[in-house]
């Protein structure tokens, strides 16, 4: 013999034989063949029939409607062994032969698919009772069933560290906990103090999750929050018996409360079944829930800090192997002249940068920028910065020209300014064009030990701030022995324990001591500004660029 078995509230394993030579009517009114007591079907919701040995179901006009396996059902539908049957919210299936399917364990069968209405009634009472407010008819025993609940939900909240995974689960161990609750949500508060839904649970089955979405009672569960303890509240018909009242519900709504007493989110769960309203010992049992559910927020929150970290410490270093890869590779090779250069970042990455680049006539490009800002935008800005230099070397007749263009290009990135200083080495007639951007201006060291500051007075604005800024070039001419030092303001900007500056004035009277070498000289640069800084660390890029006339 067909039957439908009862798989939720109000009769949970009950089993309904189904007759062979009519039909038969499901719905909460007493005249029904089946009587399914829950304000959310209709008095007489669906009608199952038996037709050349198959059985068919049609919805009878319900308010909230029915479905077979997730698909509404609009017209009569063939049933299948195994089928699932939505009468909106009460979820059934429908075996093709009594063979002890799901549903066996507390199973009603009624005669020729009919059930004695106070039979019905009582048995649905039982079985929300049980389910609701005893384990084995003890209190030890319900106890027990919350110790255990308790220990599944840490377990779950132990295995996981995404918060996308933990809170399905717990809601999840929930309901296995409270067989009665209908719905179920976690939310957890943003940034601006707004509840957002991160897990929610509609109905005892997935094919039911649309059709049973209640609004959450946001009044209560502000008050929660407000009070920072969990709470309950029933509405309704609480005997289920008035067609004329509003539908019953018992909720509960307790915060998850982190460290500091910060409430991080609460835990909602509602029932519409009178008989299985929720108790202070729920309550008590949720509030178990919450605090565990709360330490493995911050747990998961920690882990996602650390994950994130981790990706941005990596891409830190792919950026500085992109950096390093932009500074050149080998110092130009020029008779009768020497270069050197130095570069560290104060982080990762940095917005210091310096090229060399050769041109179609024999010259050769010596050029040093510096990005305002630290770390990653910085570098950025350089990168962009360097593509546009590299063009602008290629395609303009004239040094003032690409300095115009390169002031443009910045201030239409918008991103922040750029120093920059460029010098220009014709190695054959031994002259030396210097533009200066806003950028410290270069140090001359004559063979005799003077050191004088080149152009200062002709240093334009850097590039980024006014797009109209004129930039002037100088030339100069190197006699053996001289030296060019070009730099950024990681160098005379460096700071003692004291807070006092390295300044031009140190970097000079460096300079003016005599060297072997050129490589020398910028060794020596760097080991006085160390020695200076007495350990403290460099809190901003350092750059130097060389090149040197070499006595004849």
């Amino acid at each position: 013999m067909a039957s439908l078995v009862v798989m939720g509230p109000p009769a949970r394993g009950a089993r309904y034989v189904l007759p062979v030579a009519r039909g038969l009517v499901i719905g909460r009114s007493g005249f029904c063949d089946i009587v399914l007591n829950k304000r959310s079907l209709s008095r007489e919701h669906a009608r199952v029939f038996e037709l050349n040995g198959q059985y068919f179901i049609v919805d009878m006009g319900s308010v909230n409607g029915t479905s077979v396996n997730g698909r509404p059902v609009r017209e009569p539908t063939l049933l299948k062994d195994g089928d699932r049957v939505n009468l909106h919210d009460v979820p059934l299936t429908f075996c093709a032969l009594d063979n002890g399917k799901p549903g066996s364990s507390g199973e009603m069968a009624a005669s020729n698919g009919q059930l004695d209405n106070s039979g019905g009634e009582l048995a649905n009472t039982k079985i929300s009772s049980l389910n609701s407010h005893t384990v084995d008819g003890t209190s030890d025993g319900r106890l027990k069933k919350q110790l255990n609940s308790l220990l599944v939900i840490a377990h779950r909240l132990g295995s996981h560290l995404s918060v996308d995974e933990i809170l399905p689960k717990v809601l999840d161990a929930l309901f296995q906990a409270f067989p009665q609750a209908t719905n179920g949500e976690i939310l957890l508060l943003d940034g601006c103090g707004a509840l957002i839904p991160r897990a929610s649970k509609h109905g005892r089955d997935g094919d039911s999750a649309l059709l049973t979405a209640v609004p959450i009672n946001l009044p209560l569960t502000q008050k929660a929050i407000e009070a920072c303890r969990g709470l309950i509240e029933h509405h309704g018909d609480i005997d289920g018996r008035s067609a004329l009242e509003d539908r019953f519900s018992s909720m509960m709504c307790i915060p998850i409360v982190g460290s500091g007493r910060n409430v991080l989110g609460v835990i909602v769960l509602e029932t519409d079944e009178p008989a299985g309203r929720f108790v202070d010992e729920d309550l008590q049992l949720v509030e178990g829930v919450a605090v565990m559910t709360a330490q493995a927020i911050g747990y998961s929150r920690a882990h996602d800090l650390i994950l994130e970290n981790e990706r941005h410490r990596q891409q830190l270093e792919m950026a500085r192997d992109i950096q390093i890869r932009m500074l050149p590779s080998a110092r130009p090779a020029v008779a009768g002249y020497a270069f050197g250069d130095y570069y560290r970042a104060a982080r990762t990455v940095g917005g210091d940068w310096y090229t060399y680049r050769s041109t179609s006539n024999g010259c050769v490009v010596i050029a040093v920028a510096d990005a305002a800002g630290k770390g990653l935008p910085a570098a950025l800005k350089i990168v962009d910065f360097a593509s546009e230099l590299r063009h602008c070397l290629e395609s303009t007749a004239s040094l003032k020209k690409a300095m115009s263009r390169l002031n443009q290009f910045v201030c239409e990135l918008d991103e922040g300014f750029i120093t920059f200083c460029v010098a220009v080495l014709d190695p054959r007639e031994h002259r030396l064009s210097i533009a200066n951007a806003g950028h410290p201006a270069p140090l001359r060291r004559r063979a005799d030990g003077v050191v004088e500051a080149q152009g200062a007075e002709r240093s334009g604005l850097p590039f980024g701030v006014d797009p109209l800024e004129e930039y002037h070039p100088f030339s100069l001419m190197l006699s053996p022995g001289d030296e060019i030092v070009l730099y950024t303001d990681g160098v005379n900007e460096a700071m003692n324990r004291k807070n006092e500056l390295f300044g031009t004035a140190r970097l000079c009277d460096v300079l003016a001591a005599p060297a072997r070498e050129l490589e020398t000289r910028v060794r020596a640069i760097i080991d006085h500004v160390e020695q200076f800084c007495g350990g403290r660390s460099s809190s901003d890029d350092t750059c130097i660029v060389a090149l040197s006339r070499l006595l004849t």
